[in-house]
């Protein structure tokens, strides 16, 4: 279970604070991602799903401790995972410039990251049976 909590905190550590990123400074995150907002109904927007974010990482780091840890992980562990479908559908439906490349290192870096929640849980889960 050890492992499971170490998961969740950095989880919760890590989205909690990107949420907040987001969320308060939009147009600096946009800019680092290299995307243009066209207006204040497009901040609007982006505030609330960094908003999003954040309470996910909230939640999280809430009961990263709890009995329902290994349920947490497993939570985490798909919404990474969902991060990198969503850049591979990317990939295939708008394809690629030359600017893009970092998106296999997030794609790569999210499916690991996945699978060390699955396999955590997956652990944690015989230990208790």
């Amino acid at each position: 279970m050890r492992g499971i909590k170490i998961y969740n905190i950095i989880n919760g550590v890590f989205y909690t604070l990107y949420g907040l990123w987001g969320m308060i400074l939009p147009q600096w995150i946009l800019s680092f991602f290299d995307i243009q907002t066209y207006g204040v109904y497009a901040l609007h927007n982006i505030r609330a799903m960094w908003a999003a974010i954040a309470l996910v990482g909230v939640l999280t780091l809430w009961k990263a401790r709890s009995d329902s840890a290994v349920m947490v992980a497993m939570l985490m562990a798909l919404v990474v995972g969902a991060f990198a479908v969503g850049r591979l559908i990317g990939l295939v439906v708008d394809g690629m410039d030359s600017g893009s490349a970092a998106t296999y290192y997030e794609i790569t870096f999210e499916l690991i990251w996945m699978v060390i929640g699955l396999f955590l849980a997956k652990r944690a889960v015989k230990r208790a049976s």
